[in-house]
């Protein structure tokens, strides 16, 4: 039994072999211009990954950041580092009592430390 090598197919194989007509959008040249400023501009929600390490906004907190959070409503509000970014919640370990499991936040349950010199 011999094997053939020869194709059988219509105009699909015919524009195959025809170099330059593989595919009209791989033949067009691609823009390298650079994206317009308004794209890379932060929007509301964005998070960066590595934050600010005492954030002086919302948008600056991120990874290694110290935030204040509470444990409940009737607890004080205390020092914690954002140890992790899911989305929109933080995982985030106490300061001052690391061993404490991991937390989680959103960013409107957590404030930002007082300014100071």
């Amino acid at each position: 039994m011999a094997v053939s090598t020869e194709r059988t197919g219509g105009a699909a194989d015919a524009k195959a072999s025809v170099p330059g007509t593989a595919g009209t959008a791989a033949a067009k040249p691609e823009s390298h211009s650079p994206p317009a400023a308004a794209s890379n501009a932060p929007r509301p929600g964005d998070r960066t990954f590595v934050g600010q390490p005492k954030p002086r906004d919302p948008t600056e907190i991120g990874l290694g950041s110290v935030v204040l959070a509470h444990e409940g409503p009737d607890e004080g509000w205390w020092e914690a580092e954002v140890i992790g970014l899911n989305g929109r919640v933080f995982s985030l370990r106490w300061r001052d009592y690391p061993t404490q499991p991991t937390i989680l936040r959103k960013a409107t349950e957590l404030a930002l430390l007082p300014r100071g010199e």
